[in-house]
């Protein structure tokens, strides 16, 4: 029997920006977040969508982006060993995005930002893999990738997960949850920190 092969990443390159903002909006379209963000399917991705570009274009200037060969799945992180400026001219976007959702969208913002670890890091922002292909080792290949640099640095890493589900596939990567959030008349979300390789300290 053949050994099944590690799925190839890669760093996104600037012209895949909008593959990888695409395919964060189909993964993250039927999450309890997403409904309670915008409750009608058909503006909530193009809702979303926008909101997500404006991430996405951040990290590529700020952070790192990895794909699979055949656009399945990503990841994006952002680095936080450094000052990350906000993105330029967000409010503006934020509405152009979402329009009369912007309120809800803003309000999660608010709600990361209150969570937010103050020490040096790395943020995964999002990782997303096609519904379709979910649980054929993806998600543990985009892991692993990032995962070798944050160890071979010493940096520790953060998250939001959307569920506890989600938050317990994380934990099996080291992660652990330090905070809840609970939107309001919406689902409850949950940060989680995974410690510096150099340090089993906690250094939130």
């Amino acid at each position: 029997m053949s050994t099944p092969t590690q799925p190839a990443i890669t760093a996104a390159e600037p012209d895949q920006l909008g593959v990888v903002t695409d395919l964060i909006a189909t993964s993250f379209h039927s999450l309890a977040v997403s409904k309670w963000l915008v409750a009608d399917p058909e503006p909530r991705f193009a809702a979303q969508r926008g909101q997500f570009g404006i991430i996405v274009e951040h990290a590529a200037e700020h952070g790192r982006i990895y794909l699979d060969e055949d656009h399945r799945a990503t990841a994006v992180w952002l680095d936080y060993t450094q000052p990350v400026p906000e993105p330029a001219d967000y409010d503006r976007r934020l509405f152009r995005a979402c329009g009369p959702h912007t309120p809800r969208f803003a309000a999660l913002d608010v709600a990361f930002e209150e969570n937010h670890p103050t020490v040096g890091h790395q943020h995964l922002a999002f990782m997303a893999v096609l519904p379709e292909y979910q649980d054929r080792g993806l998600g543990s290949a985009l892991l692993s990738t990032h995962h070798q640099v944050l160890d071979r640095e010493g940096t520790p890493a953060y998250l939001e997960a959307a569920n506890l589900r989600v938050a317990r596939m994380y934990g099996r990567w080291g992660y652990r949850i330090i905070s809840r959030i609970d939107l309001p008349g919406g689902p409850s979300m949950w940060p989680m920190w995974r410690d510096a390789a150099a340090s089993g300290a906690d250094r939130r």
